[in-house]
């Protein structure tokens, strides 16, 4: 099933809402699913990134650098921000 670009739009919109709103401190359980779903989330930009480029190593390139910037503006939303959050990112753009 091909995803389609307005499809991607919508769904690159959720993700940056997902990471952009302000959360509360959660438990040190929460906090390490919350942590785990950085995975499956750069997955899912490196889908949204395909839908616009259909070249599978731009989509990557692309989504780990949309990633990254996220992750260097959560500070603006009352988030932090975390190394380990980008790589478990980059990991799962990659997998």
């Amino acid at each position: 099933m091909r995803l389609r670009p307005v499809h991607a739009a919508l769904l690159a919109g959720l993700i940056l809402l997902l990471l952009l709103v302000p959360m509360p401190q959660p438990g040190r359980v929460l906090r390490a699913l919350l942590d785990m779903g950085h995975v499956p989330l750069g997955a899912i930009a490196v889908l949204v990134a395909y839908a616009f480029v259909r070249r599978p190593l731009v989509a990557g390139v692309l989504a780990i650098v949309l990633l990254a910037g996220v992750e260097i503006i959560q500070p603006l939303f009352g988030r932090g921000r975390s190394m380990g959050d980008l790589v478990a990112g980059a990991l799962g753009a990659a997998g």
